[in-house]
């Protein structure tokens, strides 16, 4: 999951920096950026929530391991 959110990460990012390039020439619809934006900021979102899930889970789990014993 952590590489596939890297990939991600690196994709997104060249999208954004080839996005801003075009943006500032010009050549890009303005609106066309600002779609990619808020798919990244809507991606690492979901990332964050489904880490924090993850994260709970794995320490509730150690908690009712260690009282059983």
């Amino acid at each position: 999951m952590i590489i596939g959110f890297i990939v991600t990460v690196a994709f997104v990012m060249g999208a954004l920096l080839n996005g801003a390039y075009a943006a500032r020439t010009g050549s890009v619809n303005v609106f066309a950026v600002m779609i990619v934006i808020v798919l990244w900021t809507t991606a690492v979102g979901m990332m964050i929530v489904i880490q924090i899930t993850v994260m709970t889970k794995r320490i509730l789990r150690a908690i009712e391991l260690a009282s059983k014993k």
